[in-house]
């Protein structure tokens, strides 16, 4: 599934043998949107903290819209265009 290129591990989606448009990718690795821009929403690092809800707060909405569209990449586009992009929002 991953793979080192350029000093950076990058996420071949290839490997889940289904069409992009149904991957998503959440990561906090900044390199990922670079190999993979249209599938990857970046997160802020996760460091242990207890009250950290990022995901909590708006992973779940943004799982919902995906299982409407008819691509993925259109919820992503959609979040990158709102710049709702690293964290902390709840709605989209």
């Amino acid at each position: 599934l991953c793979e080192l290129s350029s000093g950076s591990v990058k996420k071949d989606l290839a490997m889940f043998k289904t069409s992009e448009k149904n991957i998503i990718l959440v990561d906090d690795n900044s390199a990922q949107i670079n190999f993979n821009p249209s599938n990857t929403i970046k997160i802020k690092r996760w460091n242990g903290v207890p009250n950290d809800r990022a995901l909590i707060d708006w992973l779940p909405g943004i799982l919902k819209k995906c299982l409407t569209a008819e691509d993925v990449r259109t919820v992503i586009s959609e979040i990158k265009k709102k710049n709702l992009w690293n964290f902390g929002f709840s709605k989209i």
